[in-house]
């Protein structure tokens, strides 16, 4: 694939923000005093995603600019299991147990795909048979991990150096003339507004197949995956996660002014942007009352208080790490604050807690989910006993 003009290498100093992450809290997060509203009800609009999905405007810099954070000291009280919890049927599990793993690559390598790859190459003057697309596909995965100092060395005579697994299944000059004109789009799928366009199509499809068994986890995670490109360069993707690593939705990173991410919000932090776009599905499938079995995670690349808050208000419960600038209400600790040592907060009109800890550093936890009790054991190196121990830290952070 000779793609790397059409891809944008991101700057992996980007954050999460357009700019100025402070402009995440610019939201009016108020001062109130304090007071014990830790059991109080949490009210949240009984709308549809839809409705509020498509209200989107390119132009808000918020999702929720009319929220008003009044920071209050303790903690909201969720009793919330957050224990991830398998959904598939089975009936499921036995048939996918029974696969070989040819049949379980080939749930998501489908036909479908393998179809359009040999049609595109077929434009390109390539014929290409299933079968051999199947042997080519063959090598490139165990040239993966039977790692050779060039190419040429899987089809060499010497018996020492030669991969007979290869050079049996393919001819040195098919393998090279499949690779030089293997084609993975067609010329109608090109779209200038879209850096992917080469692979968009495959991509849609890829997507599909791993939807198919629904979203199987309650334990979600959204963070960034690095694929080789090249030898100096990296593509980087998005991914929405379960707990076990089964990927639910995938994309590429095309840029902060991407606008295929097909979420109508320009304006906003790209990592309030990335989260919305890799939960849109998820949110479009399910009530309310049933979003509730799920929890998604993130790290404080995507992490702000509007986030957070807005995702609460659709149905969908998310903990994530936070950083200190971009959360007015702020948590203070002696310098020589002992390991473990915690402090908390909650916004009274989302139930949203703010959660400090000292760790090897200070770390902030913002959750809709998870509390400080029960204190949890956690195993901690200690420099001065030289060995790892157990300290009690909010549960939250387990």
């Amino acid at each position: 694939m000779t793609t790397s003009k059409h891809i944008f290498i991101p700057n992996p100093d980007d954050s999460g923000t357009d700019g100025d992450s402070s402009s995440d809290t610019d939201n009016s997060e108020s001062e109130l005093p304090d007071e014990d509203n830790s059991e109080s009800e949490i009210h949240v609009p009984n709308v549809s995603y839809r409705s509020v999905f498509e209200s989107y405007t390119e132009k808000q810099k918020l999702l929720e600019p009319n929220h008003t954070f009044s920071w209050c000291e303790g903690e909201k009280v969720y009793s919330v299991d957050l224990k991830d919890q398998l959904l598939l049927p089975d009936s499921v599990k036995q048939k996918i147990s029974s696969m070989s793993h040819v049949e379980l690559f080939e749930i998501f390598f489908s036909e479908e795909i393998k179809n359009y790859i040999t049609q595109a190459s077929e434009e390109n003057d390539l014929k290409l048979s299933s079968k051999e697309l199947n042997t080519f596909i063959g090598i490139l995965l165990l040239s993966s991990y039977n790692i050779r100092k060039n190419q040429r060395e899987y089809w060499e005579t010497d018996p020492l150096e030669n991969c007979s697994a290869v050079s049996s299944a393919m001819t040195r000059d098919r393998f090279s003339e499949i690779k030089s004109k293997i084609k993975y789009s067609k010329p109608t799928d090109k779209n200038d507004n879209d850096k992917a366009w080469k692979v968009r199509h495959i991509l849609e499809l890829f997507r599909t197949k791993i939807k198919q068994f629904g979203y199987f986890s309650t334990a979600l995670s959204i963070d960034e995956m690095m694929v080789r490109f090249f030898d100096r360069y990296r593509i980087k993707l998005w991914a929405l996660c379960g707990a076990n690593g089964y990927i639910f939705n995938v994309d590429i990173y095309c840029g902060k002014n991407d606008t295929s991410i097909g979420i109508n919000l320009s304006a906003c932090p790209l990592g309030s942007r990335v989260v919305l776009q890799m939960v849109n599905p998820l949110l479009h499938s399910f009530s309310k009352r049933k979003l509730s079995d799920y929890h998604v995670y993130f790290d404080n690349y995507f992490t702000t208080p509007d986030l957070v808050v807005h995702l609460n208000k659709c149905g969908l419960r998310s903990t994530g790490t936070v950083r200190k600038d971009r959360v007015k209400q702020k948590h203070d600790f002696e310098k020589k604050a002992p390991r473990g040592t915690n402090k908390a907060s909650y916004d009274r009109n989302s139930g949203m807690n703010l959660i400090s800890v000292v760790d090897s550093k200070e770390v902030s936890i913002l959750s809709t989910a998870a509390d400080v009790t029960p204190l949890e054991p956690m195993e901690r190196y200690s420099r001065t006993a030289k060995k790892r121990s157990k300290l009690e830290f909010p549960c939250a952070f387990s």
